[in-house]
């Protein structure tokens, strides 16, 4: 599969619009903005764990908003259980990285653009782990 996202580039291809060299694609601003996180989580909550696609109602599990790069745009968020977020969320290997951004892709396809996410995140995106 190509794994397009919201602005139609698909996931191998969004290597080729970024160069090789992380320094010349500049520092994007970080963006820190408490409505646009509200309202994104507001509509995730009841919906169940990404990773896990357990439940996370109200009165059962607690889901949480997790950002894959710093900074406050629906492109970064994924929503995951607390047990995932601990576990998951703040791994550091590209396999865990590569696992979240195909469930970004899966859950939030209209938020799911892959360069503005790579930029921010700054690195190359890792290999879809579907």
């Amino acid at each position: 599969m190509d794994y397009p996202d919201a602005n139609g580039i698909m996931f191998d291809a969004h290597r080729a619009y970024l160069s090789a060299d992380r320094r010349e694609w500049g520092h994007p601003p970080t963006v820190y903005d408490d409505s646009v996180k509200n309202r994104w989580r507001q509509y995730w909550v009841g919906r169940p764990c990404w990773w896990c696609e357990q439940s996370t109602h109200y009165g059962g599990v607690r889901g949480e908003l997790h950002h894959m790069a710093r900074t406050d745009i629906p492109f970064a968020f994924s929503w995951l259980c607390v047990d995932c977020h601990q576990h998951h969320g703040t791994a550091v290997t590209s396999n865990a990285f590569g696992r979240l951004l195909y469930l970004k892709w899966k859950y939030d396809r209209k938020n799911t653009v892959w360069i503005p996410l790579a930029v921010k995140s700054g690195q190359h995106l890792p290999d879809l782990e579907p």
